[in-house]
Parts: C-alpha cells; structure tokens; sequence
C-alpha cells in the first residue's frame, strides 16, 4: 500500500457520508492510520503531515487533529510533543490542526507540554490556536 494511497482514501473517508459506497470503500483506511498510530508512530506522523499538505479544508484538519495526531499525543506523547514542537516551527500553519487536539483528552503533563508548545509556536507566528 502505498501511503499515497492512504492519504488520499482517508481525505475522502472524512467528507463521505456514513452510508455512501464511498465510505464503506474508504473506511481501511481510518483503520489502517490509527493502527499507524498505535504501532507505528513515525509512519503515522509522515501521513499527518502529508495528509495536512495535501489540503487546507477545515472539516479535514479538525478530523487530523482530534484522530490521528489526538491519539497520537496519547499513546506516544515524547514522540508526538517533539515532531509537532519541530513541525509547527516550520510550519506555524499546523496549528490549525493541533487546535482541534482536546488537551483535557491526554495525561495532565501531556497537556501542559501540548500547551506550552502551542504557546512557543503562538510566539513566532503571531497567532493563537483555537484550543478546544
């Protein structure tokens, strides 16, 4: 599979509706990219992120940020805070998706390290992310 493949079907997952051919066609690949989360983080981040260059739709970074990159905050938190902390000071853009992350979903001291990075990533890029 190749993980074109995966972002593109997972883009389209998310605007499909429940009961569509299209969903029940595309629905692999939900499952495959939170299993990509739980045993393969590192892969699970490269989709991320090509998942959030490949669009600017709203409905898709609010589907990344409370799926994919939520889980991963909470099942490899050292990992996730150190790749979105190197991403978004590249890419203060990111933050969109991190502001659908519900902090009070992860460990206390996951959070407060979400937060910090959130407020660093606010400092050099003049914006606030809207943290739920």
């Amino acid at each position: 599979m190749m993980q074109k493949e995966l972002v593109d079907t997972w883009i389209r997952l998310q605007k499909a509706d429940l009961d569509s051919t299209e969903y029940k066609r595309g629905e692999w690949s939900a499952v495959k990219l939170n299993m990509m989360c739980v045993t393969e983080p590192g892969t699970a981040w490269e989709i991320v992120i090509k998942i959030f260059e490949s669009t600017s739709d709203a409905w898709i970074y609010e589907n990344l940020g409370a799926g994919p990159l939520e889980t991963l905050l909470g099942m490899h938190s050292d990992f996730a805070l150190n790749a979105m902390k190197s991403y978004a000071e590249l890419n203060p853009e990111f933050l969109e998706v991190a502001a659908y992350v519900w902090p009070h979903s992860l460990a206390p001291e996951v959070a407060q390290k979400f937060l910090a990075i959130a407020d660093q990533s606010e400092s050099s890029s003049g914006r606030r992310p809207k943290m739920k």
